[in-house]
C-alpha cells in the first residue's frame, strides 16, 4: 500500500492542478466560448464548487493554525 501524501503535498498538487486549469482555459477561450449554456454552466458550477471546498480547507487551516499558535492573530 502506497503511503497516503501529506496535507502539504496535497495543497502543492491542487495548486499545480489549478494552475495547470487557469492556463488551460487561457489557451482555449474558444473552445469554452463555444461551449453551450448548459455546458458553461455546468462548467462554472464545477468550479465555484472547487473553489469552495478549497475555501473550506483554508478556513480549516487557518483555525489549525490559530490553535497552534494562540499568540499570532
Amino acid at each position: 500500500m502506497a503511503d497516503k501524501p501529506t496535507p502539504a503535498e496535497d495543497a502543492r498538487r491542487v495548486l499545480a492542478q489549478a494552475q495547470q486549469i487557469t492556463a488551460n482555459i487561457r489557451q482555449n477561450e474558444q473552445a469554452i466560448l463555444a461551449m453551450t449554456d448548459d455546458e458553461l454552466s455546468t462548467f462554472k458550477s464545477d468550479l465555484e464548487v472547487a473553489y469552495a471546498t478549497i475555501e473550506a480547507a483554508l478556513a480549516q487551516t487557518r483555525t489549525l493554525l490559530a490553535v497552534r499558535r494562540p499568540d499570532n492573530t
